[in-house]
């Protein structure tokens, strides 16, 4: 729809990897690899990830974010498995809710990534 209205567009921060137009964002990757690294220098072997809502993880912001988190952790020999990253949405509620249930579930975890301050 953008490209048959013939208006100009410049992508900020998320976009579908579908996308070729110009666009103006964080480095993403380049963040979660930094956090993964700071987490791995603290001591940390069984990290958590706090990532967005299910419903907003298909953002490619959040995609990169994860996929550089991981990729650092791989290269420095620590897993990362589908229940290390926990749904807690981008609200202080939502944290709360995610850390709550990831106590219940007994997982052991010595550091914890959040891709949001609240």
């Amino acid at each position: 729809m953008i490209t048959r209205s013939d208006l100009p567009v410049v992508a900020v921060d998320t976009f579908p990897s579908f996308y070729q137009g110009p666009f103006v964002c964080n480095d993403t990757s380049e963040a979660g690899r930094l956090a993964a690294q700071h987490l791995a220098d603290a001591g940390c072997s069984k990290p958590i990830l706090f990532n967005a809502a299910a419903s907003m993880t298909k953002f490619s912001a959040f995609q990169r974010l994860l996929r550089g988190f991981k990729n650092r952790l791989r290269t420095l020999g620590i897993g990362l498995d589908e229940a290390s990253v926990v749904s807690a949405g981008l609200t202080i509620e939502g944290g709360i809710e995610g850390f709550t249930s990831l106590a219940a579930s007994g997982r052991e975890f010595d550091g914890v990534f959040c891709v949001n301050d609240l």
